[in-house]
């Protein structure tokens, strides 16, 4: 991790680990407080953070950012594990209501 004297902290992410879906609702939830720029390399994303006050303490937002990102990537992965399960239990609660709609086009 490295922080700038004006308020930059930048950081790499690995690729292996961390979805580009993950990075981007993470960086979102910090939108309020620092501005953002991902740059995608070849194994890692960069992350770079710049506060929008200038007296903001730098030294805990890597650790904030990462418990974030961890806990948005777990939400990727369990989405993406129970998709197709969500998908049959919608299709199955509005079943009926497709019946009746394509039973009054008739």
């Amino acid at each position: 991790m490295n922080v700038d004297s004006d308020n930059i902290i930048f950081f790499n992410i690995d690729k292996k680990l961390f979805s580009s879906d993950a990075i981007l609702q993470t960086s979102y939830k910090f939108t309020d407080t620092y501005y953002f720029e991902i740059k995608n390399q070849d194994s890692f994303y960069r992350i770079i953070l710049k506060s929008k006050n200038s007296n903001t303490n730098m030294e805990n937002i890597k650790g904030d950012f990462l418990n974030e990102l961890l806990d948005q990537q777990l939400r990727v992965n369990l989405y993406n594990k129970t998709y197709q399960i969500r998908e049959m239990i919608v299709k199955k609660a509005f079943f009926p209501f497709l019946e009746k709609e394509e039973g009054k086009d008739e």
